[in-house]
């Protein structure tokens, strides 16, 4: 998947975000028994929610910063991933 250009609307985003956890992220999540949920697009700021297994994981934050660099690898380099 190309990286799209920098100029994007607000919704197209928005759009591109949750199409890449459903498509690349959420299918390795649920492999490993976790999941999570975009809670909120704030700006440059994606706020999400580990669930299941991911919740009590030791590794939660490693898990985090796993999906910070896929959503700066193919939606933006200025995101930031903070876990709800």
């Amino acid at each position: 998947m190309p990286k799209t250009p920098r100029k994007m609307t607000n919704l197209q985003r928005i759009a591109l975000i949750q199409d890449v956890i459903e498509k690349e992220i959420r299918p390795r999540l649920q492999s490993d028994g976790g999941d999570i949920e975009l809670i909120d697009v704030d700006g440059k700021r994606v706020i999400v929610s580990l669930r299941a297994m991911c919740v009590a994981c030791p590794m939660s934050e490693v898990t985090v910063k796993g999906i910070e660099e896929k959503l700066r690898e193919l939606v933006s380099e200025d995101l930031v991933v903070e876990a709800a």
